[in-house]
This record gives C-alpha cells, structure tokens and sequence, in this order.
C-alpha cells in the first residue's frame, strides 16, 4: 500500500461523481453509488485524520465537465477554500481514460491548477495506508 502525502489534520475537500449515462446495450456502467463513495471517502479522511472542510458531488449523464456544477465549484473555490488536499473515490471520478480522454482534458487541466497551488489528489481506491 502507498502512504499519502499529506500529514494528520491537514484540511480536505472530497468530490465524488456518479454517471448515470448508459452503455451501448442500455446497462448503467458498474460503479459504486455517490453514498457509497462517500462514505468511502469519509472513512479514508478519518482513517488518516483528515479535515474535511467541504464536499462536492454530482450526478449526470454525460462525461462533460459543462454537466458537472459541483467539479466546476470545487475549482472556482480552490483559491478561497483552504484545502491541500482532494480527495476522490478512484481517479475515473475525475476524468476517463482511453476513448473518452479527449472528454477528460478538461477535468484534467482543473488538476492541474489544483496541483500548481499544492494540492495532493488522494484516491481512496489505490490502498493507501496510515503512516
């Protein structure tokens, strides 16, 4: 398991996505609902004594970040809400890879602003452990 980055009592924001698009056989991909990845979420912050300041989350049916009014909050907050870190479910809350990374540019240009102020992406789903 990889240890994270940030220390005890450093200050969180969890963001959680659930897609409720369907597949081309009209099935809802398989992913955990938005309780349970925020439950997750809670149970890594408490784990590793984390502060969560704020939580954001969205339910849509497309991959577009136009779609995602919380990401797009969390974001614009980022310079007023003090955080250093994010932490996610697994790193496909964010974006998509493969075929729909071209969608993902956008989500990923948002970690990038999130990472020049110094903010560590935490994933729960890596297996992380406490230090």
């Amino acid at each position: 398991m990889k240890t994270i980055n940030v220390p005890a009592n450093t200050n969180v924001v969890i963001y959680a996505y659930y897609n409720t698009r369907t597949n081309n056989r009209g099935e809802v991909d398989q992913q955990p609902s938005l309780e349970t990845q925020l439950k997750s979420c809670r149970k890594f912050a408490q784990l590793h004594k984390l502060n969560v300041v704020g939580e954001y989350f969205d339910e849509t049916d497309t991959f577009m970040h136009t779609s995602r009014p919380e990401y797009r909050k969390l974001l614009a907050e980022r310079e007023t809400t003090q955080f250093d870190g994010l932490v996610v479910y697994s790193i496909g809350t964010l974006y998509k890879e493969g075929r729909r990374q071209v969608r993902g540019v956008a989500y990923v240009l948002g970690l990038e602003s999130l990472k020049k102020r110094g903010i560590e992406l935490l994933p729960v789903k890596t297996g992380y452990r406490k230090t």
